[in-house]
């Protein structure tokens, strides 16, 4: 922090902090006012956006920006600039819907379906939360990453068709993932669920933290990423 503003009340300069993908809303509309800012028809994007001033954001492609000290957030001294920055990114976009809806609790089995760059960090989310997590990825090269880099459960291979069979996991959470014996309709089914996400989505900007699909099975749920 370099510079603060006369009415700034949480930070001073010097302080080590960090800005997600807003700087700005209007801070008084109702998705405002529910903490959903992201919905907000006024809300400034950290880069591509016209600030209040007429300037246009570049977030970090910038050398310095100016931020609403409501979308700031103080990065603690020992955690590096470089590994924090991706949390605010990434990291909230896994995080936020790991705890809006109680898959954070121990004992908990997630599926996190893709290991990009959201994946990376949800897995280690959810096994910092205490969560049992399996990787399910279209390809097997990721399978050390998944097991043995990031510490997951178990690692799927959505191609496979033996590892698509009816009894998906040893401890039996998906009890029958078609209802033909076609090993594939556990994919289709995925893919029907995220069709449907995305035309709810068209239908109703409203719809909270669609930015993840989340997939609710008996005793089991999916992270798309």
């Amino acid at each position: 922090m370099t510079q603060v503003g006369s009415k700034v009340e949480k930070f001073k300069v010097g302080d080590k902090v960090g800005v997600g993908c807003m700087v700005g809303s209007c801070r008084s509309c109702d998705s405002c006012q529910n903490n959903l800012e992201n919905y907000c028809s006024k809300k400034i994007l950290t880069y591509g956006a016209k600030y209040y001033d007429g300037t246009v954001t570049y977030g970090g492609y910038s050398d310095s920006m100016v931020a609403d000290e409501h979308f700031i957030v103080r990065i603690p001294n020992n955690l590096p600039l470089d590994a924090g920055a991706p949390l605010l990114c990434a990291g909230i976009t896994v995080y936020s819907p790991l705890r809006y809806f109680g898959l954070d609790k121990p004992g908990m089995h997630v599926g996190i379906v893709g290991l990009g760059g959201l994946g990376h960090v949800a897995v280690k989310f959810a096994r910092a939360m205490g969560v049992k997590v399996t990787v399910i990825s279209t390809s097997p090269d990721k399978k050390e990453e998944a097991l043995e880099n990031l510490g997951a459960d178990s690692f799927l291979v959505s191609r496979d068709q033996d590892q698509m069979q009816v009894q998906l996991f040893s401890d039996q959470l998906f009890t029958n993932v078609s209802s033909t014996n076609n090993h594939l309709g556990f994919l289709y089914a995925v893919l029907v669920f995220l069709i449907i996400g995305f035309f709810i989505f068209l239908c109703r900007l409203q719809w909270e933290h669609w930015m993840v699909s989340l997939i609710q099975c008996p005793q089991f749920t999916l992270c798309c990423l």
